[in-house]
């Protein structure tokens, strides 16, 4: 009889288990569904990547088992040097960082300007016209982070083809190479300040420190030059860094902020491969866009350089320097 009584006990017991289990195991589908189908993000640092650094950029998923890829929409947070820091929106796998891969499929940036352009400094109001397209056969060459060893035998080349340009420069680089600054100026180029410190955590610390670098590099320039240039260059463009305080910050005193429209990856390249780079994204640019194109100064851009100015010198293209009278690119 007390056997019994204990299988019966055992019944119930295994009973209960089953009917547990059963549960769990539905709550557990029910979760996986909401979770896979749930939007999300994913944060993920990605080290020399070929992806292009714009504002926005498709990034492929590949499942570990490689038989099927999604297409996922990414926001650029950051990029300084060879490492890029983004994210991943609408992420519905969950997966981890590893089985990314990044092709070179982009989301273009979103290009706006003003039509006024207020200098306080100054009083007054300057018009502004918008900037040669692509089908008006212009190219508006500008190089970031100068001027340094290199910047003589740039400015010779530039000559050579007759190629004007923009120099957007950093401002202790400047008091290094003031011989540099002056023959700039002096062969027609276009100059603008690149920063003081080019430090993300200096430069941006707020509207008024980026102002102020700004400043600073003007007032150099005008010292050594007797030049005041009004365009400047935001250190790894504009966004996100450049949020409406700093661009009412800028405007208020009158500085022009130029982003760009071809990025030629030239400071992530050894090699030359940026002249292909630009190619590629010039082929790909509407006729009634303009053509500014990002470089830097470095040894490897400008002893590659050449083939690129006499390829487009041959289809009839001409290069100019941006001015204070051209309607700014910028990103939004």
């Amino acid at each position: 009889m007390e056997r019994l009584k204990t299988t019966s006990k055992q019944i119930k017991l295994f009973s209960l288990l089953r009917y547990v289990c059963g549960i769990s195991f539905v709550l557990l589908i029910i979760f996986l569904y909401i979770y896979l189908n749930e939007q999300g993000e994913t944060h993920v640092n990605a080290s020399n990547s070929s992806l292009h650094t714009d504002t926005g950029f498709a990034v492929k998923h590949f499942l570990s088992d490689k038989e099927k890829e999604h297409d996922l929409l990414g926001s650029r947070n950051n990029y300084i040097g060879d490492s890029i820091d983004f994210t991943i929106l609408n992420n519905r796998l969950g997966t981890d960082e590893s089985f990314y891969q990044f092709s070179t499929t982009k989301v273009l940036n979103k290009v706006n300007s003003h039509s006024k352009i207020e200098d306080k400094s100054q009083k007054k109001h300057a018009t502004l016209v918008s900037p040669a397209s692509k089908n008006k056969k212009v190219i508006y060459l500008t190089f970031d982070d100068g001027p340094n060893y290199t910047t003589g035998n740039l400015l010779h080349l530039l000559k050579k083809y007759d190629a004007k340009a923009t120099f957007f420069m950093i401002e202790p680089h400047m008091k290094t190479y003031p011989n540099s600054v002056k023959k700039m100026v002096k062969y027609g180029h276009s100059v603008g300040m690149h920063s003081v410190t080019h430090n993300v955590k200096s430069v941006y610390k707020s509207a008024t420190t980026f102002k102020n670098e700004m400043l600073q590099g003007q007032k150099t320039l005008k010292k050594i030059t007797g030049e005041k240039s009004h365009l400047i260059r935001a250190p790894y463009g504009s966004v996100p860094y450049v949020t409406k305080p700093y661009r009412t910050a800028i405007e208020k005193v009158g500085l022009i902020m130029w982003d760009w429209t071809i990025d030629s990856n030239d400071w992530r390249t050894h090699n030359g491969e940026f002249v292909n780079n630009i190619k590629l994204q010039f082929n790909q640019c509407p006729k009634n866009q303009p053509i500014v194109i990002l470089m830097h100064e470095k040894e490897t851009t400008v002893n590659h350089l050449e083939p690129l100015l006499k390829y487009y010198k041959k289809k009839g293209y001409r290069f100019e320097g941006l001015t204070e009278q051209l309607i700014p690119i910028q990103f939004h």
